[in-house]
């Protein structure tokens, strides 16, 4: 669906290969993952979480005006869920990958 789409999904195809991953990602993907995954099972599949913004805030995401926005009150209303994830599950780093960066390690 397009290189942005595309190279955040060959990443996550990738590095489940070598890693236990989690991947976060908008709700509005879930069934298209889920689909994906039962046509092509993984040998290591990703654990994936959803969030999509409140309705009320997806007026954002209309177009290319607003599509930096929304990514950007999409990452801030994500931070709860990225560290309850972490701390629940002894995750030490996390990745950022796509909208046109290179993955960036972080830790908590």
């Amino acid at each position: 669906m397009g290189s942005e789409i595309g190279v955040g999904w060959h990443w996550v195809l990738e590095m489940s290969k070598y890693f236990d991953l989690w991947v976060l990602t908008r709700k509005s993907n879930q069934q298209n993952i889920q689909n994906w995954l039962k046509e092509n099972p993984l040998e290591n599949p990703p654990t994936f979480l959803y969030f999509d913004l409140p309705p009320a805030l997806r007026f954002w995401k209309k177009g290319l005006r607003g599509v930096r926005t929304y990514y950007v009150l999409w990452q801030h209303l994500t931070n709860w869920m990225v560290k309850r994830c972490m701390q629940q599950n002894q995750i030490k780093v996390f990745h950022l990958l796509t909208y046109g960066n290179a993955p960036e390690q972080n830790a908590i």
